[in-house]
């Protein structure tokens, strides 16, 4: 049964942030739709996927350093397996030791959120019991967990008798036993069982528990060579003093020695004596060690290491750690100490050494957890109950410009702004309290000064009570997220602009097609009549009314075929320094003398493909926009440049490829525009002019040419200041 109020760590583990809202799309092509709500689907599988590791890698360095504090206290670290796996996946957790001859399961311990049941089955399974019996057994034979997702009434029944009980009164509904193996034997293992049929075991937690019940097996591992250790080292005490007593005594004590100890010629280097632990430990029988030579057993035993032994003859004791290869090929580390004895006639030394590959493994877990922490790209941040910081990251130093040397043992309130020392506060405490805080986003203070949005996630650092005795930091930069939010929002904006300008021209050229159409009888129609009437007849009049009015609504198609870039031109290769020259004195008519035009032509020019009839028509409309955006008077700048634009310019101006350019920047200082005007005047026929002095196809002509030249148009506006 779960602790009331209390979810379980694996469920919260699972638990990620709902998606934010998608903008709106529905402009989009399907194609694009679809590959946009991919992008932003990867985006968050990979967030909440990211999350869900770090809560997992927290919760095992968590774990892996509680079993660690543990190993001195054998019965305790078998206790706080069970607490931390009852805590984790939730109910009721049994771990019970497996004898060191595999034979019998040994006493353990049980944790459930009721004293009086978990008092109750610890009783149980203090019962004698063979590895070859019951559920727990097979898992421990087989090396393989047994997993029972739903477990009915009937599956009590295939439980021992004596642990029949136990479903029944607690009402099991789900069950998982796991075997605890290091090294490829079988040391443990842990029965776990959850009330009720609502919430039961999944494969997630399965697989959590088995993370967890590797460390655990290392810890026992580690737990029963460091008792083992103990006793050893003071029976290898007791031993060296038999030995300079007397012989029998140092025999005795030599094949009583729960460690390996050796006795080697000083001379040769042959071995002239193995107890039965060394027999054990390295799988040999007694005749074959006495074979051998210690460079036979040793890995690292090169020529300058064995010179440094026989050269070191009976000058005292030599300690240190080595690596060791068994029979069958697996080497192993041990910690040695020798010292120089006189043994059947010889110059020896006796090596007692303890096997240490445990906690070997043990540090080098360490290590890779603090390799995991130094390389991570967040910053990961410790500090105590008090709020002084205990650890600080490289992401750390990347993050808030401060160095490990000057953040740890400073208060964590210089990275905060003065107004959220409140939220500081109350962040702890909900760590203080056990509670885990994930994703928080907020604002701290680098050591510039500067401030930086992050995202942070605390949890508490618990020590080997299982008390708080501070919180572990990670803290985000949402910096580079909320700029491609930007970017990517930016963009969508310039590839709904983009599409609709596509439709918008594929209309008006579809418009433009059939209105010409229909002028083009007007117009024969016309001629035919006029070509009947004479000159003093009155209708003839209005049929030339007519044929000018078809005149001039063709002089508009002709627009609108330029805007769909589906007019006909005849480019040639052109300099805009000499168009823009040759206009000069009807441009600076047309703007009249209020306006003051300045020229900023480039030199050497690169040279542009266009229709010349074009081109002037684009910048008779450019210079007439410019001055009708100056009333009262102003300055026009008309500039040309050579320019190179890139992949980053490319992508940020939807519709332009990267390469080299020439530009035609207009530049007025009028009355600008405002976002709203300045998203729609490429429209045909959106004019901001009063009614009757303007068509509203100036700017959607000037973006056509430019298109179908192989340019681009882009426009810079604010108000009171201008337009470019």
């Amino acid at each position: 049964m779960s602790v009331e109020g209390r979810e379980p760590v694996a469920r919260r583990l699972e638990k990620i942030d709902e998606p934010a809202a998608v903008a709106d799309t529905h402009h989009l092509p399907d194609t694009a739709l679809a590959f946009a709500a991919e992008l932003l689907a990867n985006a968050e599988r990979e967030a909440a996927e990211r999350r869900r590791m770090a809560g997992r890698l927290r919760l095992l360095a968590e774990t892996s350093h509680e079993f660690a504090e543990a190993t001195v206290d054998y019965e305790r670290l078998l206790a706080t397996v069970a607490r931390r796996l009852a805590e984790v996946v939730g109910d009721l957790c049994s771990v019970r030791a497996v004898s060191e001859d595999g034979q019998m399961f040994e006493d353990g311990a049980v944790h459930h959120a009721d004293p009086e049941v978990a008092t109750w089955v610890h009783e149980l399974i203090k019962q004698p019991q063979r590895v070859d019996q019951g559920l727990a057994g097979g898992a421990v034979i087989s090396g393989q967990p047994l997993f029972n997702p739903r477990v009915t009434p009937a599956d009590w029944a295939a439980v021992l008798s004596r642990y029949r009980s136990v479903m029944e009164r607690l009402r099991v509904g789900s069950t998982m036993v796991v075997p605890l193996r290091c090294r490829g034997q079988a040391v443990g293992v842990v029965s776990l069982a959850r009330s009720g049929t609502d919430n039961p075991y999944t494969e997630d937690d399965l697989r959590l528990v088995q993370s967890i019940a590797d460390h655990a097996a290392l810890a026992i591992s580690n737990a029963r060579s460091y008792r083992a250790e103990q006793i050893a080292r003071a029976a290898a005490l007791k031993a060296n003093e038999a030995i300079r007593q007397s012989e029998i005594g140092h025999r005795l004590l030599f094949e009583s020695s729960p460690l390996a100890v050796l006795a080697f010629s000083v001379d040769s280097l042959d071995l002239l004596a193995a107890n039965r632990a060394a027999l054990r430990l390295y799988g040999y029988t007694h005749d074959e060690m006495l074979n051998m030579r210690l460079s036979d057993l040793r890995v690292d035993a090169d020529e300058a290491t064995m010179r440094a032994i026989v050269e070191a003859g009976e000058d005292g004791a030599l300690t240190g750690v080595a690596r060791h290869r068994r029979r069958d090929g697996s080497l192993f580390f041990v910690e040695y100490r020798s010292n120089p004895v006189s043994f059947l006639g010889h110059r020896a030394r006796l090596v007692v050494m303890t096997d240490i590959t445990g906690r070997h493994e043990a540090e080098q877990m360490r290590s890779l957890l603090s390799a995991i922490v130094r390389s991570s790209n967040d910053a990961i941040v410790s500090k105590d109950l008090s709020g002084t910081i205990t650890s600080w990251n490289a992401a750390a130093e990347r993050l808030f410009g401060y160095s490990s040397q000057d953040a740890i043992g400073k208060s964590i309130e210089m990275l905060i702004p003065r107004d959220l020392h409140e939220e500081e506060a109350t962040l702890l405490a909900t760590v203080r309290s056990g509670v885990p805080v994930d994703n928080y986003e907020t604002v701290r203070r680098r050591k510039d000064g500067e401030l930086v949005h992050v995202s942070l996630s605390l949890s508490p650092i618990l020590d080997a009570s299982g008390k708080v005795v501070g919180a572990a930091k990670t803290a985000r930069d949402l910096g580079p997220q909320r700029a491609a939010a930007t970017a990517l929002r930016r963009t969508e904006e310039q590839l709904r602009q983009a599409q609709k300008m596509e439709a918008v021209g594929r209309l008006a050229g579809g418009i433009a097609h059939d209105f010409n159409n229909a002028l083009s009888v007007i117009l024969g129609c016309s001629g035919l009549v006029l070509r009947d009437l004479s000159v003093s007849e009155p209708a003839r009049e209005d049929v030339e009314e007519i044929r000018l009015a078809a005149l001039r609504a063709a002089d508009l198609t002709r627009q609108l075929l330029m805007f769909s870039r589906q007019q006909v031109v005849e480019p040639r290769v052109l300099d805009l320094n000499e168009v823009l020259l040759g206009m000069d004195k009807m441009l600076r008519r047309i703007v009249g003398e209020d306006i003051e035009v300045v020229a900023s032509p480039a030199v050497r020019l690169g040279r542009v493909l266009a229709d010349p009839s074009h081109l002037d028509q684009v910048i008779m409309n450019l210079v007439v926009n410019a001055r009708d955006a100056m009333p009262t008077g102003g300055k026009l700048t008309i500039e040309t440049a050579n320019v190179d634009l890139d992949a980053e310019y490319a992508r940020e101006h939807l519709g332009t490829k990267p390469g080299r350019y020439v530009m035609l920047a207009v530049t007025d200082t009028g009355h600008g525009m405002d976002d709203a005007t300045r998203s729609r005047i490429f429209e045909p026929f959106f004019t901001t002019k009063e009614t009757g002095k303007g068509t509203g196809l100036g700017l959607s002509t000037v973006f056509g040419i430019v298109q179908q030249a192989g340019g681009s148009v882009w426009v810079y506006s604010e108000i009171g200041t201008g337009t470019t």
